[in-house]
Order: C-alpha cells, then structure tokens, then sequence
C-alpha cells in the first residue's frame, strides 16, 4: 500500500502522521522504538548523545527523501548544486551538500531496480506490478479513485516501465553519475533495460488485453537485446510452489 491510499482510505497511519510521508514516518518510528525497547536491538545503548543525534538525524533525513513526493525538489536540488562548480567543496555548504547527496544516493537505492541486471529486474518488477495491481482492486473496492499503474485492466506493463524509467529513474542516475561516474554501470542497465521493454510493448498491450498480464519469462542473464520479445507468455520463473500469473 503507498502513500496516497493510506491517505485516500483514511488508513492509521495517515491519521497518525497527519498525511506526511505517511509509509516513511512509520519505517524509521518502527525501527527506532524496536531498536530503543530494549537491549538486544539496541545499537545505540553505548553511544555518546551527540553521535546518536547525529545519526538519528542522517537517518530520518534519508528515510523521509525516499518519499516520492519529494523526487523532483531532491533532483532540482542536486542539479543546480551540481552545476555550481563547488558542489561538495564549499565549507560554508558542506553540511548541507553532504546531507544532500546521502539524500539522493538513498533515494536512488530505493528506486534502482530497473538499474539492475534484467534477470534481477524483472523478477522484482513481476512484485511491484503484483503489488500495484492488489492495491488498484482494493481501491476498486473502496470506491476510491485507482493510482496511476494499479488498474490491471488499463496498465501496459512495458509501457508502464519504460515511464518509470524514462521519467523517473534515468535523470535521477544521469545527474549522479556527474557526481558518483562508477553509476555509469547502472545508467547501462537503464538503456538496456528500456530496450527490453520497448521490444515488448505490443505484446505486454496483449497480456493486458487477455487479462493476464504474465511477464515473459527469461531464460538467461544475457544482454537484454538477445532476448526474444516473445518468447513465452509465462511469468519470469518463480520459486517453487509459487503462482506462475500475477493475482
């Protein structure tokens, strides 16, 4: 469940964190009392006050960035930072910069799976649609209107990916890679993977059609380019026992 059902259904937790960055404020205030309630979990119980504050504070900085509500502010940021010429350099910026850019590089991690290799990709990207798709019906049947990519009978799953990717993920990775180059890696695997995606197009609007919406199964690792846009209607291979099709 994201953000704005929990909002839009009046779900516990957007009571309690007042609608803001409802999913993030629960992570770290669950990780925090679990790790404070006692003396298994908890990491901190020998750190001097001002290391814990500091790090409390980087972590609740981090968490919250990875509230898409707040990705193109973090991009704008980093971009105009980045072209400054004193990005990370400046003392009279350094905190901010530093806060900045763990921001980012968090927030990156949170959305990089479509960065990864194409076997990696697909089979989480097979959980994200099954996710998106259990949250449409249940908005369905609240009466609420569906999220953009969460009605399984209007969401073209390749197209919806190759949105993903070109609207969110690659400029964030692109202005990274300015700062960080060794993310030229995953700039790749974006490029790559869009190809992947773009070759199936019409075949996942067939999926969708039909009501399927089967991922196509990958036989290898190998660069996505070799892989036939085709190849079967069949879900990427699941662990044992476990549902071919998405629910």
């Amino acid at each position: 469940q994201q953000h704005f059902f929990c909002v839009k259904s009046r779900h516990p937790y957007a009571v309690r964190y007042n609608d803001t960055s409802v999913l993030e404020m629960h992570h770290v205030a669950a990780s925090y009392r679990i790790i404070l309630e006692g003396t298994e979990c908890n990491i901190f119980q020998s750190m001097k006050d001002n290391s814990y504050l500091n790090i409390r504070s980087v972590v609740v900085s981090t968490v919250l960035a990875t509230d898409m509500s707040h990705h193109f502010a973090e991009l704008g940021k980093l971009k105009s930072r980045s072209v400054s010429g004193n990005f990370l350099k400046s003392e009279a910026d350094m905190k901010s910069d530093r806060s900045l850019i763990l921001n980012v590089a968090v927030h990156a991690c949170d959305i990089s799976n479509p960065a990864k290799s194409i076997s990696t990709y697909v089979y989480w990207a097979e959980r994200a649609m099954t996710e998106f798709f259990a949250q449409g019906d249940r908005e369905k049947e609240l009466g609420i209107p569906v999220s953009m990519f969460m009605d399984r009978a209007t969401t073209n799953i390749a197209k919806c990916q190759i949105g993903f990717i070109d609207i969110i993920v690659s400029p964030l990775f692109s202005q990274l890679q300015q700062v960080l180059p060794r993310v030229e890696a995953a700039t790749k695997c974006l490029d790559s993977n869009k190809r992947f995606w773009a070759r199936r197009v019409d075949h996942m609007e067939t999926e969708m059609t039909k009501g399927t919406q089967a991922f196509p199964i990958l036989h290898s690792d190998q660069d996505p380019d070799q892989q036939s846009p085709t190849a079967s209607a069949a879900q990427i291979r699941p662990p044992p026992d476990e549902p071919r099709q998405i629910p």
